[in-house]
């Protein structure tokens, strides 16, 4: 999981490459299926209850892949549960990954409302209280009775929500390398603002470490740890 560095640097993430770069095709994938919805449908506060087939693939896909992310987050942590997963314990990501500190808006698009995907998220009502959640629960086990639930405003926020988790998992950053590249794909759809002062206390300090001490000039590295977060 994500932590801001309290110097405002770059994460040093304790991942595999082969899972971030897993999610990001993924990711890669349902935004180029937005962009191409926005070309039929101009997404504006007007269009937002439009609502369809196409949108419903992209609302079910979008949430598919939100599901993934948190599943593999809490088996990551080696988070323990007596049955099958349900948001009961996703929910439980909201503070772990301080989901609600994530806000979104459509860069060409400014007319669109700006929107935080987890915002509101609740314990008493995990499931109802993600409205484009719930939209997506209910498209999906009974179709012609909530076809009109997958609009245009439930599949923006969960491909949104998608992009939060992404961020939430590996990071603003990726370091060097293809994904310095490929940060503009999700960038020039999705502008991502983030609030985490009121969580300051869950900021990172590296740890300082220096490398090649027989070097004259020696070069500082941070020496990361990964911990499984306790839920």
């Amino acid at each position: 999981m994500y932590r801001p560095t309290a110097s405002g640097g770059s994460f040093y993430r304790a991942t595999s490459q082969g899972k971030l770069t897993e999610s990001f095709v993924s990711l890669h994938i349902l935004i180029k299926k937005l962009e191409e919805l926005f070309e039929t449908i101009e997404p504006t506060e007007a269009n937002l209850t439009a609502y369809g087939h196409k949108i419903r693939e992209i609302l079910l896909l979008a949430c598919m892949e939100v599901e993934s992310s948190w599943s593999a987050v809490l088996k990551e942590n080696c988070y323990s549960s007596t049955g099958k997963l349900t948001t009961n314990d996703y929910v439980k990501l909201l503070t772990a990954m301080l989901l609600d500190d994530y806000r979104l808006s459509l860069q060409s698009y400014p007319s669109f409302p700006s929107f935080a995907p987890f915002e509101g998220w609740s314990t008493a009502n995990p499931t109802q209280s993600l409205v484009w959640y719930d939209g997506y629960n209910k498209t999906k086990h009974d179709r012609e009775e909530n076809l009109k639930l997958a609009t245009l405003h439930n599949a923006v926020r969960a491909v949104g929500a998608a992009v939060v988790m992404f961020h939430a998992q590996f990071g603003l950053n990726f370091g060097t390398g293809m994904f310095d590249q490929k940060t503009p794909i999700i960038r020039n759809v999705f502008r991502i603002v983030t609030d985490f002062k009121k969580h300051w206390q869950e900021c990172y300090i590296p740890k300082l470490t220096v490398a090649n001490n027989a070097s004259p000039n020696p070069t500082p590295s941070f020496d990361w740890i990964p911990i499984n977060y306790q839920f």
